[in-house]
């Protein structure tokens, strides 16, 4: 027989309840957390009910008897149309949902990631290839802001920007002075067109740039001339998409690391089971008459 408390009313109802239920495991991760959410319509106080409060979650494992964790990425997932459906419709588990959840304000990710959905691994890379990508966003931004802070002139890679204010600019290590000499990034600053472009792999780490060479009076490196057939200037529209692609793929190995050292690691162990259930077989045979199984 169910109890009814008169003492608490509200969230606090929906508290209770959760924590009574949480307990005796009758309800799913969704259901805990469409509880969660329950209680932020009710009109939870601010120290009770962390997503819209900003309260620590905490509070909320404290009355409801979850995990912090598991109450913050709970009230991520509800907060979320697309990792809910993901969920109901797709099976998605409540850690990719999160994921799902976590990308809410890019689309293109998330409907990256709906798609992934039902494959582990393909989700794990595709979630790591974004994540990376993310963050290395968040660096850039960051290092960016900081040397402009410094004076210093921060461009795109032409590369990488369909629109770029510098389609000839060129890495410093590509280029040599009149006499053809390499190019020193210390003198080089004082060179009008000295810049700086965040590298694409580490994005705090800058790389010395110049935006204009022949009007600085540089040039290509003889080697690099040499490399497209003696032409001068930047590269074709096919080449930058095949250099595009090239570094697309190489972005995506790097952030396919974690995944492949998980992959592998989960393939020994599995490996390393199957091999002691393999050594069993022939020690039996060597076991005492008394524990051999009855012969009939």
């Amino acid at each position: 027989m169910a109890c009814v408390r008169k003492d608490i009313a509200g969230a606090d109802v929906v508290l209770a309840a959760l924590g009574e239920n949480t307990q005796r495991q009758d309800l799913t991760q969704l259901e805990v957390a469409k509880g969660y959410q329950q209680a932020l319509d009710l009109g939870a106080k601010p120290a009770t009910i962390a997503r819209k409060t900003g309260a620590k979650p905490a509070t909320i494992a404290r009355k409801t008897g979850a995990k912090a964790a598991d109450v913050r990425r709970a009230l991520t997932v509800t907060a979320s149309a697309a990792a809910v459906d993901a969920v109901t419709t797709k099976q998605a588990t409540f850690e990719q949902a999160a994921a799902i959840a976590s990308f809410e304000d890019g689309p293109e990710a998330v409907t990256e990631l709906v798609e992934a959905v039902g494959n582990e691994w393909n989700f794990k890379h595709t979630l790591s290839r974004l994540t990376a990508a993310r963050e290395h966003q968040a660096t850039a931004a960051a290092t960016t802001a900081a040397l402009r802070a410094e004076g210093i002139t921060v461009i795109a890679h032409p590369l990488e920007s369909e629109d770029s204010d510098h389609p000839d600019a060129a890495r410093l290590t590509d280029l040599v002075d009149g006499d053809g000499q390499p190019l020193d990034a210390t003198a080089h600053a004082a060179c009008p067109g000295h810049a700086v472009v965040i590298n694409r792999y580490d994005a705090n780490q800058a790389d010395p740039w110049c935006t204009d060479p022949e009007t600085h009076g540089h040039q290509a490196r003889q080697s690099l001339t040499l490399d497209r057939g003696e032409r001068k200037g930047s590269m074709t529209d096919e080449e930058k998409a095949e250099r595009r692609l090239v570094i697309a793929n190489n972005k995506a190995w790097r952030a396919a690391e974690p995944v492949r050292q998980e992959y592998v690691t989960r393939l020994l162990a599995k490996a390393r089971r199957r091999a002691s259930s393999a050594s069993l077989g022939p020690s039996r045979a060597k076991e005492p008459y008394w524990m051999a199984p009855a012969r009939r």
